[in-house]
């Protein structure tokens, strides 16, 4: 966040070269401001006369095309078993827990939490706030702790079910809401809360494949997927990264995207038949999409991390197309949340039902 008014000089530099021109006038407009120019320099030096608020200096902190600004999404879902009609729904369960989380940090070792607070009450959707403080061992001592925030955005499903989205910066974030939801389960034995969320372990070899098959595959409403850019596959220990660069990798990524494009599964790939063979499977894609009616693009990271192998979504570009041209470009936190959290929503049915299917009985 910023805190003070930036010089004429960086401003300028921002409206020029770290926003695309329109962007610039959209936010302009947004504003009440018709820009009576067309030229992208131009532009910028008409915009940064104007004296901007607070608020706009944020939002245009958020717009400038950095991949510090540049979302990732993780997910979890905290259920109840059906039929404890004498208890509270999950999320007013959850609610009431955060007073006693946070007067009782002891589980939270080196995230000590130095806050909790429930904000942005909207309708049943609420945040819950967490400010902790995060040691890094080794480092001079003015320097050795830092205080950060995370925001855990709460929907409920229905009485037994909540969904639980966070957009982190780094893996001590996720390591935060991970202990977090822990310690609500922690605090709720007799309800025996059951915290869940997209992993890889809960998947045979085969359906770990058959994740992305079905990801690339699927007809998504506001984008088209473009390209496959890149691909991680793992035997447990072993590694293989496979990426544009190369002759070789450049042929393994053109025959996949062959047979997304046309509609046919990555089985039939040799790629993915060697990998099924040598028992491997996907960890990580990136993947190009274009948005089926506005001039953008996006790729997008989905990986599988940690211990255990949680799904993570995250933007790697965010692209404008002027006059056929990509150029990078940004979204606001809340575009980024609402196209990240779409891509979870999908990946989070596939894997739903491969797993309803690889643990029902076969038929005799």
């Amino acid at each position: 966040m910023i805190t003070s008014y930036p010089d004429k000089n960086s401003l300028k530099e921002v409206l020029t070269n770290k926003l695309t021109s329109s962007k610039v006038r959209y936010f302009c407009q947004e504003n009440g401001i018709l820009l009576p120019v067309n030229n992208k320099d131009c532009i910028g030096k008409t915009a940064h006369l104007f004296f901007w608020g607070l608020n706009d200096i944020n939002e245009l902190s958020e717009l400038i095309f950095d991949e510090k600004n540049y979302k990732k999404a993780i997910r979890f879902n905290v259920s109840k078993p059906n039929g404890l009609a004498d208890h509270l729904p999950v999320a007013e369960e959850i609610f009431n827990s955060v007073g006693v989380i946070r007067d009782n940090q002891s589980s939270f070792s080196a995230y000590r939490i130095k806050g909790v607070k429930i904000t942005n009450e909207q309708n049943s959707e609420r945040e819950v706030l967490l400010e902790y403080e995060h040691e890094y061992p080794g480092k001079v001592a003015m320097l050795n702790k830092v205080t950060k925030q995370i925001k855990i955005h709460v929907k409920p499903n229905d009485i037994n079910s909540v969904e639980i989205n966070a957009l982190p910066e780094d893996n001590n974030d996720v390591k935060v809401v991970q202990l977090f939801l822990n310690d609500i389960a922690a605090k709720n034995e007799q309800i025996s809360f059951r915290v869940k969320s997209v992993t890889l372990d809960n998947l045979v070899i085969d359906n770990k494949i058959a994740l992305f098959d079905r990801f690339f595959a699927y007809e998504f409403e506001d984008w088209t997927l473009h390209q496959i850019k890149g691909l991680k596959v793992n035997k447990q220990n072993e590694l293989i990264e496979v990426d544009e660069d190369g002759d070789d990798n450049e042929d393994i990524l053109m025959g996949i995207n062959s047979a997304v494009l046309q509609g046919s599964s990555l089985r039939t790939n040799p790629f993915v038949q060697q990998c099924l063979s040598r028992r491997y499977y996907f960890t990580q894609a990136h993947i190009k999409f274009y948005h089926r009616r506005n001039a953008q693009a996006i790729v997008l990271e989905v990986s599988f991390k940690g211990n255990p192998t949680l799904l993570e979504v995250r933007f790697i570009q965010i692209l404008e197309i002027e006059d056929g041209k990509e150029h990078k470009s940004s979204l606001s936190s809340d575009e980024q949340k609402e196209i990240l959290m779409g891509f979870h929503d999908i990946l989070y049915n596939i894997y739903m039902e491969l797993v309803r299917h690889q643990y029902q009985p076969a038929d005799n």
